[in-house]
């Protein structure tokens, strides 16, 4: 199979009209062609790694509180893809879901601090009681009932 597609590749190499990258249009004088979508969108790893990067640099982390910290961010990201993806959960309690996952997380990580590090990470917000009166996702989301 290998061997197949090396020799498909070779054979493709020798057409230069299909090694050529296709012509990108023409921009107009003074202006440059947007980039790719999918060059203009750091993935999900990248972001990730810019977090520990960005963390690591703001409170000093050692390379065994990096591995931890990345450990954590990637239990975080699955928890909340999970909620996210899980049709069973309202949408009203996928923003509550989310919020907690991301402070329990933020606790998790002040747990692998020292206590220089925690100061510079900061205290957990304050717990702020829900407003009863506001309007939930579900009224945003259905725009023909009555508020």
């Amino acid at each position: 199979m290998l061997a197949l597609l090396l020799a498909s590749a070779g054979s493709r190499a020798a057409d230069p009209e299909q090694t050529a990258p296709p012509a990108q249009p023409a921009a107009p004088s003074g202006q440059s062609v947007p980039a790719p979508r999918h060059a203009r969108h750091p993935s999900a790893k990248d972001r990730l790694d810019e977090r520990v990067r960005s963390l690591t640099k703001a409170l000093d982390l050692s390379p065994a509180q990096q591995a931890q910290l990345r450990k954590l961010l990637l239990q975080q990201r699955d928890e909340i893809k999970g909620v996210w993806d899980d049709a069973s959960i309202p949408a009203s309690d996928r923003i509550g879901a989310t919020q907690a996952i991301s402070e329990r997380t933020a606790d998790r990580i002040r747990a692998l601090l020292n206590d220089e590090q925690k100061k510079k990470y900061g205290p957990p917000p304050p717990q702020r009681p829900p407003r009863p009166d506001s309007s939930t996702v579900e009224k945003w989301m259905n725009p023909t009932k009555p508020h």
